[in-house]
Formats: structure tokens, sequence, C-alpha cells
């Protein structure tokens, strides 16, 4: 299958790495991230996509056309580290991830099917719009998958914006 790629530029975003294997790449710089990844949605070509942040590094012999080898629905990556307190993202993340969780996304690289796309409904405006879209995918029964391979951020992570997703969960778990 052939993958569209959708990366959401911020004003000070570009992207000109090389992606291996992808059908289509759009750069989004329209809205915000959530409105950049429906409307790159919306346009793409193909019948998988991926969300990929504009800081996101692949690994060089990753090849975006095998991925629907795995039999996903929705999968992510593992997030390689490179800063110490980030092993305690990795650790959590690798946790939630073998249990199938949707806290085990990691929003930098979102693999999903366009049909399930439109039927989770797309990403809300929200902060941990990726968390929250794949908290809406388990509640559907999709299983959360993990690729055998680790992607970088070109940037460090940033902890208030994991910090900022926990006020979300008893909306996203359906707590009143």
């Amino acid at each position: 299958m052939t993958v569209s790629v959708i990366i959401p530029l911020g004003k000070e975003d570009s992207y000109d790495r090389k992606i291996l294997g992808a059908g289509e790449v759009l750069k989004i710089s329209e809205g915000s991230i959530s409105e950049a990844r429906n409307l790159g949605a919306a346009r793409a070509k193909y019948a998988e996509l991926l969300f990929l942040d504009s800081d996101m590094v692949l690994p060089p012999e990753l090849d975006l056309s095998t991925l629907d080898s795995f039999d996903f629905d929705i999968a992510t990556a593992e997030y390689r580290v490179s800063e110490p307190l980030d092993y305690l993202l990795q650790a959590w993340q690798n946790f939630w991830s073998d249990a199938g969780c949707p806290l085990a996304v990691y929003g930098g690289f979102i693999y999903v099917r366009k049909e399930a796309f439109k039927r989770i409904g797309g990403f809300r405006e929200c902060v941990g719009e990726d968390v929250e879209f794949a908290c809406r995918a388990w509640h559907l029964g999709y299983r959360i998958g993990r690729f055998p391979f680790q992607v970088l951020h070109s940037r460090p992570f940033h902890w208030k914006s994991f910090v900022g997703v926990l006020p979300s969960f008893p909306e996203v778990w359906g707590v009143p």
C-alpha cells in the first residue's frame, strides 16, 4: 500500500528530510496542529496516513511502503531518547504499548488507515490531541499497535506538553 505523509508546519517549521516509500508528502501550514492534520487527511490520496511532526527524524532505512505489512489500523513508533529524563517517557510508552493502550501513542508519529481515521472522527482541538484521538479509537475497539523501530525528535521532549494532557484524562476516559 501507499502512504500519505501529513506534516503540520508551524511558523518556524520546515521539513526537508527524505522520506523513503511515501506516496505523497503533504506539508500543511494552515491552522492548528489538529486542523492541519485533519486538512491533510482530507487532501490525502492514499488509504494509509502517517501523521509526522516536523521535528521527527525517521530511521534512514525505514521504507514507509512496508508499514501495511504489520496489519495495524492504528500504530505508533517507539520514541528514541537522547535526554536522561526522556527515559521516563520511553518507559511510560512501552508499558502502555505492551497493554495495547491509547496512552502509548506518540504524537510525533501516528499511522492510521484512512477508513479508521474517518470512523474515529479526526483530531479534536485540545491539549494532547494525539492521546485523545487514540482514546476515542480505543473506545471504538481499535487496538493501538507499535512498530518495531524508533523515531527521534530533533528537539528535546517538552514535559509540559505531557503534563498538559493530564487534566483531559477524565473526559477522555468517560469519567464525569
